[in-house]
């Protein structure tokens, strides 16, 4: 027989996922809500064919591809909900702790064309917080995406049926330096950064 291979596979349940986003006073984390069916992260990496004449060149397959980096893509079918972050998540850029609801001045204006967003600190940070399955439980597998940007088309319904607020974020890496290095370049992390407030 042959040698049997280790098997340490079990059925993942993190629980209750606690979703959190920085559109506080100073970049404050703010507990935005809960989904219908849980966070879906999705991981999308981006590539370049190199052709070459060994193998008929633009015509042929690639001799190399080249790993460009990648982002990460965040789906929210939110069906309870803070409605003035929502509101904040709806301006598109994190301008940190306005607040945006149906008696400010600034409710349904938008920054100026053209705005940089990670120049200027508008990108959001992210905090899927699993909460366990049970009271008391210590949170499993928490992802915290330091550069989050509501990119994708908002929906929300309005009725006598419940609302749901489906937000779709994507995820980049941070940059410290104009020259990447993978190692030290976050697309995400398991700590928010270390900042053990943001479970207390």
């Amino acid at each position: 027989m042959g040698q049997q291979i280790a098997n340490s596979a079990v059925i993942q349940v993190d629980g209750l996922c606690e979703i959190s986003v920085t559109t506080g006073s100073a970049f404050a984390l703010e507990v935005l809500g809960f989904t219908r069916n849980g966070a879906e992260v999705t991981g999308e990496a981006f590539w370049i064919d190199v052709p070459g004449d060994q193998w008929a060149g633009d015509d042929g397959p690639p001799i190399d591809v080249q790993y460009v980096g990648e982002i990460e893509r965040v789906r929210l079918e939110l069906t309870k909900f803070d409605n003035n972050l929502a509101n904040k998540l709806k301006m598109r850029l994190n301008d940190a702790g306005v607040v945006y609801d149906g008696t400010s001045a600034n409710a349904g204006k938008r920054l100026s064309a053209g705005t940089l967003v990670f120049a200027n600190s508008f990108a959001v940070g992210l905090l899927l917080r699993p909460l366990g399955r049970q009271t008391g439980d210590v949170p499993q597998r928490p992802l915290y995406f330091p550069r989050a940007i509501p990119r994708m088309p908002v929906e929300e319904n309005k009725g006598t049926k419940f609302s749901t607020l489906i937000l779709e974020f994507e995820c980049h890496q941070t940059l410290d330096t104009d020259t990447v290095e993978l190692r030290t370049s976050s697309l995400w992390n398991e700590d928010n950064g270390g900042n053990a407030s943001a479970y207390a």
